[in-house]
């Protein structure tokens, strides 16, 4: 990793919610441009556009017949530039961004970031606050998913976000935590759809422990069950379960101190509950998180909405989805995410308006344009209506809240396997927690109070 350079200059109906998505894009400036138009003079510079490998298929846009196919070409000629996409691992991104910015390579950058390691670079004052430069009514323009994402990502009260997705696939498919069940195995057993609970607000731990006491079966008499209530819910999983009942991992305070917050009781209780349906009543299928739903052997599994697209291809039985179950010391349904993304500019951009326009043209597109895309794509991926548009209800219920936004790899690598050991059994709650808690803390120190 980069050393710190500490004095280096963030039920709806399908129709309504595109429309509005998708028209309030463009905001008072009017133009092709969107909101800031396209009147902008790079004089010739190259405009470097970074994102992490793992979503450079939002680049697809660009090629031959793709919905953005000529948009570099004329956006280098309208813009006077020369853009070069750009893409590395997430694993390596900081690194690599951080490395160019010591060189001074990038006063002509774009960048999207994921959360882990956004935070990074605003300890490292690696970022432009374009809450300098932002009206209001610049975000007001924006969907209210992305509003919420960059408020999560403000700090101290500074924006350093400009914009969010690209397009309504990353917006309505994305990260947050649903609830997918199989139907066919409801039905065989005589237990009411989910999603009837759901519309009532019973869908609660209470009832979730019924369903999966009643799913979990020895199917042929041998004495070893063969059907589970629910998949593994331990390692990165278990954040949703701890959202789901107002737990959470790491906050930020008044004062933007980054503290580690395993040790309440919201998150005692949700691993103890985890524990009971995974040790004590043995309704949870051990070893793979996401394997034993998709061949029918776990009734359950607790993912995120993209997951809808493995489980189309590999599932053969009718299924659906519903929020996480709500816990005790909640009213209602969280909709945990993590790992947020966000076009942010380096802290030594020559032009950050200009910046922001060329991303702008390059990345948002016609209103009627992606609403027939996005139709079309809903109906492709989820089974039913009513599935798509709980979709976009999850991400536009969604408050901005979530209990895992700040993090690093090795932080990680120690708060995933300490909730596995007290799920299965292996640790006391008390016990991991006193073990772990002052190393999670000194991470997050070293890493983000400077």
């Amino acid at each position: 990793m980069v050393p710190r350079a500490r004095n280096l200059v963030m039920t709806v109906g399908l129709c309504f919610l595109l429309a509005v998505v998708g028209g309030s894009a463009l905001a008072e400036h009017g133009g092709y441009g969107g909101y800031f138009g396209t009147d902008y003079d790079f004089g010739g510079k190259t405009v470097c556009i970074w994102t992490h490998t793992e979503a450079a298929g939002e680049f697809d846009r660009f090629r031959e017949n793709y919905s953005a196919d000529g948009r570099i070409q004329e956006a280098e000629e309208l813009f006077n530039c020369k853009i070069e996409l750009k893409t590395a691992s997430h694993y390596e991104m900081f690194d690599v961004l951080m490395n160019r910015l010591l060189s001074g390579a990038t006063t002509n950058d774009i960048w999207k970031v994921l959360t882990r390691y956004y935070w990074h670079l605003l300890a490292n004052n690696a970022l432009y606050p374009v809450g300098n430069i932002l009206p209001e009514s610049y975000y007001e323009g924006l969907p209210i998913f992305a509003r919420n994402k960059i408020r999560v990502l403000e700090y101290k009260g500074q924006n350093y976000v400009f914009s969010q997705e690209t397009g309504y696939y990353d917006i309505q498919v994305g990260e947050h935590f649903v609830c997918f069940y199989n139907k066919d195995l409801f039905e065989r057993e005589g237990l009411r759809d989910p999603y009837e609970l759901y519309l009532e607000g019973n869908w609660t731990w209470e009832e979730y422990g019924k369903c999966i006491e009643k799913l979990t079966k020895d199917l042929d008499g041998d004495g070893v069950t063969d059907q589970y209530g629910m998949s593994n819910p331990g390692n990165w999983l278990t954040q949703a379960w701890l959202a789901s009942n107002g737990g959470k991992i790491t906050e930020i305070d008044e004062n933007g101190h980054v503290n580690c917050v395993i040790d309440s009781e919201a998150n005692r209780e949700t691993l103890a509950q985890l524990y009971d349906w995974f040790v004590v009543k043995q309704w949870v299928r051990r070893g793979d998180h996401t394997g034993p739903f998709q061949t029918g052997e776990a009734a359950t599994f607790v993912g995120q909405l993209w997951f809808v697209n493995a489980i189309n291809n590999t599932l053969k039985a009718e299924w659906g989805f519903v929020p996480v179950p709500k816990g005790p010391r909640v009213d209602d349904y969280k909709y945990q995410t993590f790992d947020l993304n966000g076009w942010v500019l380096p802290i030594n951009v020559e032009n950050p308006e200009a910046l922001m326009a060329l991303q702008e043209f390059l990345f948002r597109d016609d209103p009627d344009d992606n609403m027939e895309e996005a139709m079309n794509h809903y109906q492709w991926v989820y089974p039913s209506r009513e599935l798509a548009e709980l979709a976009i209800k999850v991400t536009n219920d969604w408050d901005g809240s979530s209990g895992y936004i700040i993090t690093t790899d090795e932080f990680d690598n120690l708060v995933k396997p300490t909730f596995q050991q007290i799920i299965n059994g292996s640790k006391t709650y008390q016990e991991a927690v006193d073990t772990v808690f002052p190393q999670l803390q000194t991470m997050l120190d070293e890493a983000y109070n400077l």
